[in-house]
């Protein structure tokens, strides 16, 4: 495990003349309208994100996600679930807003038939996730996010 580093993914920025293109024609077809543009994406415990052990033995996980210009971000999880004990939180750079804790109760399959999950939007162009496992809980989490949606668009 790292100890004390950080990992930041920037994400890239929008066309935003692009997107202002496909509004147009989305609204002349009837389609709703949209607040963000969802970025591709893998960054899951294991392959983004850094690992600290504390002196008690317990471990967080952090990875920090920025999208220059974004009004909002919000997340869309492939596979989640999380141990009893462990909980994870999402929040703005600043702090002002926070979403969490998320703990077991917030799974919505088993660990053998993991389904996605959704954060919440959160305001501003660079948010962390932080995952807490306390000493003592063998069991891993699984966290895999698919999408970074960027807010270019207040709803």
């Amino acid at each position: 495990m790292k100890d004390n580093a950080s990992d930041v993914k920037t994400l890239p920025g929008l066309d935003m003349s692009q997107l202002e293109q496909e509004d147009k024609k989305d609204e002349a077809n009837g389609l709703p309208p949209r607040f963000g543009f969802p970025h591709k994406v893998n960054f899951n415990l294991r392959n983004s994100g850094v690992w600290t052990v504390l002196p008690n033995g317990d471990r967080i996980w952090q990875l920090s996600i920025r999208c220059p210009d974004a009004l909002s971000i919000n997340l869309l999880y492939d596979q989640f679930w999380l141990p009893e004990g462990a909980k994870l939180f999402v929040y703005t750079n600043d702090r002002h807003h926070v979403i969490g804790a998320m703990t077991s109760r917030n799974n919505k399959g088993t660990k053998k038939e993991i389904q996605g999950y959704a954060t919440g939007l959160l305001y501003g162009d660079a948010i962390t996730l932080e995952y807490y496992l306390p000493d003592g809980i063998n069991e891993q989490g699984i966290v895999s996010i698919s999408n970074v949606v960027q807010g270019y668009r207040y709803i």
